[in-house]
């Protein structure tokens, strides 16, 4: 099995892009997921073998994505805040 995606960060313009890539053809599975900008490019890889290092990887990538959720809704709170977005342009 081979999953790969690429989706562009920004609506209109520009290149930045979150791309995930899986390969599981063999037993090595091949994970990755590369978030970029105009500037940089941060690579994760989650390569595993077995059981145990799916287990692991999949523990490591779900936390990376509820770090993601969290900061995400204290964002929205803050943002609901009248007072706080006076002070913004």
């Amino acid at each position: 099995m081979t999953y790969h995606s690429r989706k562009f960060l920004n609506s209109k313009t520009g290149v930045a892009a979150i791309q995930c890539h899986a390969d599981m053809a063999s037993k090595w599975c091949d994970v990755s997921v590369s978030i970029s900008d105009c500037n940089k490019t941060v690579n994760l890889e989650f390569d595993f073998s077995d059981a145990k290092g799916h287990k692991e990887k999949r523990a490591k990538l779900s936390l990376i994505i509820n770090e993601l959720h969290a900061l995400l809704e204290h964002i929205d709170i803050k943002m609901s805040d009248p007072e706080f977005r006076k002070g913004m342009k």
